[in-house]
């Protein structure tokens, strides 16, 4: 019965030990550090060739110029973020 108590609890420790490891996110990179890392040439745009996937360029390439610059690989921002700061500060 000792043997099989003492198995149990080093499975529980085990497990309780490797829980953390497993859940910590990957931290992600920002947009501005993974358009530097695709843009080889440094030359601050991306081509087809730069980009991974044909999907992913098209996208991205938002004026269709065949360049993606970094402005066009931010995220679009809210259109109301100045005006809707402005009025939530009045109330």
């Amino acid at each position: 019965m000792k043997p099989i108590i003492a198995i149990i609890s080093l499975l529980a420790i085990f497990t309780v030990l490797t829980l953390p490891a497993q859940e910590l996110p990957r931290p992600q990179a920002s947009v501005e550090q993974r358009f530097k890392q695709w843009d080889k040439n440094g030359d601050g745009k991306l081509t087809a060739v730069e980009v991974p996937g044909p999907q992913l360029f098209k996208m991205l390439d938002k004026n269709g110029d065949g360049i993606v610059t970094l402005e066009e690989a931010r995220p679009p921002r809210p259109k109301c973020v100045s005006t809707c700061v402005r009025t939530e500060n009045r109330q």
